[in-house]
């Protein structure tokens, strides 16, 4: 070490002189020279120097080999002693002082030099070796798990905080004992003492762990759940000198491990019960499922009830129990816990009765000693924020219900209500079902009888006027004939709706049935053609487009015609003058016929096109409509045509008329011929 500075403590001046001298001339810097060992600790403390030069027989009351044990103690310099005695006494006295040499009086430079070298560099390896050992017993007594170190022989060395805390013992009282003293573990299953891990690493000389479910004992006789490892300590040959032991208490780790199985098991089982209560949705069977899960759920012997509201008699009812005489406990007999259920009830909170025997709130506690049950937990059963009833939990043991446990009971009743309002919708279902299922039967009833019993005498009064009509009873005016005129177009409007109400009664009964057979489509379209071949009373064109031939189509004939005519009926009804198109075409591509009737009449509303093809939807639904009708055409069409395969599109425009387009499709084998159409056939006449 160049440049170090040393202080010179000698009571001989010449001495002392000589040596500062040869100090300097061997590069060393000398900032001060003393000569009493009072002056050189007072010295050593202001200046710091690197080395003592330090004569041991000094004058005063301090000698140096006490000034020495200062330097050593209080500021951890080096000392270098200086002496003309080797005396035995003297010797010992200057050894206890750990000095780092002694130089003998007459002494060369060289071995001055020498012994110097010597002692800075053994003072640095010190001051490293003290920074280490420090730094280390620092960082141990900071970190957070327990330090036990033993030497070779298993003795407690070492002891930091956290392991004095958990162990018990202070390091004070720890040193020098056998570990398995201070560090006693045992199995937590069996209670068998466990082998100390410091002997076993020393014997296998490698690193090993504590077995799962280690306690140790502390000196009070605590039981605390610890984990752990231990490693040896070799020096610098390998040879292994000693062993550290690592360990922390684990509680916090194990509750937490608990805590975290606990809340899986308990997911788990609210899941099994999730799924066995929501498959199916018979109450009974509900609640049976219910109470069963929950008492394989239940860690404690406990009987289980259920209560559900009656609204229409506005009571809490007893519905479902487990661990009980069922007949007794519906019974009237006893009184006790309704109140309690109803509090819960009301207050939609739990509530929670450490003894129910006892309890001052409970007016007939005979029920509850006859059958063991002492703590209750009750917690609403709450659907679509409605309470439904009261779940309930009777122990058989006193029992502090924890916040837990609310939790789990309160997230099982939320689970349970919502079942349970199911089966309720489900049940009311029914009824409202079966009652629907009577209003229809009476309707359809109604329906045909009226509509027979409507039929018979329209058809007979049609035939008297037409009688009338036709002169067959003599001569009638014009007025008469124009006045008959007008009864037989209202009665056959009435007919026409007689019809279709009984067609669509006979629809909804799955009455109407299909007859399919290969039939001509030119038919079909030329015997319409000839029926509309009549004055119409409007300014109106009926324009037919269609091909000369159209392939065969294996359909109902009936029902293919019904929708036709239907449709070009409201097209007429609809439009006072322009035209109305009848366009057939077959569609090779689709292998469809496609049929489109359009008019150029008053047209749909758009948001009105939704519903047109509704039961009984009329496009003006008011008291004063100028069209006729109880909105049954469009719907039989849509059925019809459905029926067939096929389907109905509509297309309109308020004022600028509407396109109806019926798809229907034809057989593979059928050919697709496309010739020219047939010419425009225009009629401008009136006809009612």
């Amino acid at each position: 070490m160049e440049n170090a500075r040393i202080l010179v403590v000698e009571d001989e001046s010449i001495v002392a002189k000589d040596i500062q001298n040869s100090l300097q001339s061997l590069g060393y810097s000398v900032p001060a020279v003393v000569s009493s060992g009072t002056e050189a600790i007072r010295k050593a403390e202001e200046i710091h120097p690197d080395l003592v030069l330090m004569d041991i027989v000094l004058k005063g009351r301090m000698d140096g080999v006490e000034a020495a044990e200062q330097m050593r103690d209080r500021f951890h310099i080096p000392v270098v002693f200086l002496t003309a005695y080797t005396d035995e006494d003297t010797l010992r006295r200057a050894k206890t002082t750990e000095p780092f040499g002694y130089i003998l009086k007459p002494f060369q430079e060289r071995e001055l030099h020498t012994t110097i070298k010597m002692a800075l560099y053994k003072s640095q390896m010190e001051k490293k070796l003290r920074e280490s050992h420090e730094w280390l017993s620092t960082t141990l007594k900071s970190i957070g798990d327990a330090v036990i170190i033993a030497d070779k022989k298993g003795c407690v060395t070492f002891m930091n905080p956290m392991a004095e805390s958990l162990t018990g013992w202070r390091q004070e009282e720890a040193s020098g004992k056998n570990l398995k003293d201070v560090f006693r573990i045992i199995d937590e299953e069996t209670s068998e003492v466990v082998e100390n891990p410091i002997t076993k690493v020393i014997r296998e000389g490698a690193a090993v762990g504590l077995v799962n479910h280690t306690l140790l004992i502390t000196k009070d006789g605590t039981e605390i759940p610890i984990d752990d490892c231990g490693a040896p300590i070799r020096n610098d040959q390998g040879q292994i000198v000693g062993a550290v032991l690592v360990f922390h208490d684990i509680t916090e780790h194990k509750r937490a491990e608990e805590q975290i199985q606990r809340g899986l098991q308990h997911v788990a089982a609210l899941r099994g019960i999730d799924l066995a209560i929501n498959s199916t949705l018979d109450l009974h069977t509900v609640l049976n499922i219910l109470l069963e899960k929950i008492e394989q759920l239940l860690p404690y012997p406990a009987a289980t009830t259920v209560r559900l509201f009656n609204r229409e008699t506005a009571q809490l009812e007893p519905v479902a129990c487990r661990n009980l005489d069922e007949v007794e406990w519906k019974g009237d007999g006893w009184r006790s816990g309704r109140s309690v259920s109803q509090l819960v009830f009301e207050t939609k909170t739990p509530l929670i009765l450490s003894n129910v025997q006892t309890n001052p709130g409970i007016s007939h506690p005979k029920f509850f000693r006859k059958h063991g049950l002492v703590s209750y937990l009750g917690v609403p059963l709450i659907a679509r924020g409605k309470p439904l009833g009261v779940l309930g939990f009777y122990t058989k043991k006193e029992h502090p219900f924890s916040n837990d446990e609310i939790e789990l009971f309160s997230t099982l009743a939320s689970q349970a209500a919502l079942a349970i309002y199911n089966s309720q919708l489900y049940e009311q279902s029914k009824k409202q079902t079966v009652e629907l299922e009577l209003a229809n039967k009476v309707k359809d009833e109604f329906l045909s009888v009226i509509s027979h019993e409507l039929r018979t005498p329209v058809t007979v009064i049609m035939g008297y006027m037409r009688v009338l009509h036709d002169k067959m009873l003599g001569d009638i005016n014009q007025k008469q004939e124009e006045a008959l005129r007008n009864g037989l177009r209202y009665c056959n409007d009435l007919l026409g709706m007689i019809t279709s109400i009984l067609e669509v009664r006979r629809m909804e009964a799955e009455e109407v049935k299909l007859q399919n057979q290969l039939v001509s489509l030119d038919d079909i379209l030329e015997d319409l053609r000839s029926v509309y071949d009549v004055p119409l009373n409007k300014e109106l064109s009926l324009i037919w487009d269609y091909p000369c031939k159209l392939p065969p189509l294996r359909t109902d004939s009936g029902k293919l015609r019904h929708i036709l005519q239907n449709l070009i009926n409201n097209a007429i009804k609809f439009t006072e003058k322009g035209n109305v198109t009848i366009l057939a075409r077959c569609l090779p591509e689709t292998r469809t016929v496609e049929f489109k009737v359009t008019d150029t009449g008053i047209g749909i509303p758009k948001e009105a096109l939704p519903f047109i093809f509704e039961m009984f939807r009329q496009l003006d639904g008011s008291e004063s409509r100028t069209h006729g009708g109880v909105g049954l055409g469009l719907y039989i069409v849509k059925k019809f045509t459905e029926m067939l395969g096929g389907k109905i599109e509509v297309q309109s425009e308020p004022g600028k008329g509407s396109a109806f387009t019926v798809t229907i499709p034809y057989e593979k084998q059928a050919p697709a011929l496309t010739l020219p159409l047939k010419t425009e056939l225009s009629l401008k006449s009136a006809r009612d």
